[in-house]
């Protein structure tokens, strides 16, 4: 199994643009402890293997989930482009994109999710 997870993780941090508009590395796997916004969570919904060659698998096929978390109407906006475009980079595809915003705690949620393909040695 890929480390699928450290590849996006290091794509999203290696964003400096995101970064910026982040105030610093608030990317969390999961879930987050951040009391300050903005800031990003993400996991994965599935990870299975996908090519074989020689009885092994070559790839990797993954659907994904990024949530980014704000309490300013329209910061979640710059965010997820920059998500989008590290995402794009890593040859992942957005599935779906949804603004929702979570009354308990009077957070917006930017939900992004995407699909893709991680060849094993790349």
């Amino acid at each position: 199994m890929m480390d699928v997870q450290a590849i996006v993780y290091g794509a999203l941090r290696n964003n400096d643009a995101l970064l910026t508009l982040l105030g610093g590395d608030r990317i969390e796997y999961l879930k987050s402890e951040q009391n300050d916004f903005p800031y990003i969570t993400y996991f994965f919904m599935n990870q299975t293997e996908g090519d074989y060659l020689d009885d092994e698998a070559v790839s990797e096929e993954v659907s994904m989930q990024v949530s980014i978390w704000v309490k300013n109407k329209g910061d979640e906006q710059p965010i997820a482009v920059e998500v989008d475009r590290t995402m794009k980079v890593l040859g992942l595809k957005r599935t779906l994109a949804m603004d929702l915003f979570e009354d308990d705690t009077q957070v917006i949620h930017k939900l992004l999710r995407y699909k893709g393909i991680f060849l094993k040695g790349e």
